[in-house]
């Protein structure tokens, strides 16, 4: 899911928010085309940038497990 959600906190412009969820969990991406600035968050909890790249690899790891059967 793409959404636009408020202002970037560095330069005011609209973010745009990329959304999905995972094993109940929802992770978000949070871009500034004007700034470039990027954040992420699980759950509304902001997660560095190693997090969310572990969390996308394990949910794609569990979906080719479940695929493999």
């Amino acid at each position: 899911m793409v959404k636009h959600r408020s202002c970037c906190p560095r330069c005011s412009a609209p973010l745009v928010e990329i959304s999905f969820t995972q094993r109940g969990s929802t992770l978000n991406m949070r871009s500034c085309a004007t700034c470039h600035s990027r954040s992420w968050y699980r759950d509304e909890v902001a997660i560095d940038l190693a997090a969310a790249l572990e969390a996308v690899a394990t949910n794609r790891a569990a979906e080719r497990g479940a695929g493999a059967g």
